[in-house]
């Protein structure tokens, strides 16, 4: 409540009155000090909480891409993906479509198995003219491996070197 009124002081007074391991009230504060910019405060919230849940990530994540820090929102993303922590729904409906945002939607819908959505994503990436980079061609080939699509990973591999010059990054041979 606090946070969303724009009362970050009441909202740190409020904070200490619950347990160290509700996530909760943590979890809005680090939305509170993104929404205002307080990027820093909430990477140090999110640092020293014991137990982040999915929501705290998320949180990080969409405040990231909400304060500009798209390559930091995207390192945040797949470091989810080490932690075996999946996004909820939230960090993935972001209404910017830019390359960062789309490249976390083609990496969650990897790790969910959803092929289908990935190509798409893909080819929508393609119509609006963006320049595609090896972060993407990462997500299309492990996506492609996750769900067994193995033509379809030849294809964007070639297309990788070919189309668009990238010569085969490590990540790439290691997704495929």
């Amino acid at each position: 409540m606090y946070t969303n009124s724009g009362s970050i002081d009441d909202a740190e007074g409020v904070l200490g009155e619950f347990s160290e391991e509700n996530t909760l009230p943590k979890n809005a504060m680090i939305s509170g000090y993104l929404s205002e910019g307080h990027v820093d405060k909430a990477r140090k919230m999110f640092d020293n909480t014991a137990a982040n849940d999915a929501a705290s990530w998320s949180a990080l994540i969409t405040g990231y891409i909400k304060n500009g820090m798209h390559a930091e929102a995207l390192a945040l993303f797949q470091d989810t993906i080490v932690s075996h922590i999946l996004p909820n729904e939230a960090a993935l409906k972001m209404p910017q479509r830019n390359i960062v945002t789309r490249g976390l939607k083609i990496s969650a819908s990897a790790i969910y198995g959803q092929a289908k959505k990935c190509f798409q994503l893909f080819d929508e990436m393609l119509a609006d003219g963006i320049h595609l980079n090896k972060v993407i061609f990462v997500a299309m080939l492990s996506s492609c491996s996750y769900a067994g699509c193995v033509e379809e990973g030849r294809q964007y591999f070639s297309r990788m070197k070919h189309d668009f010059g990238i010569r085969r990054p490590v990540e790439a041979m290691n997704a495929w």
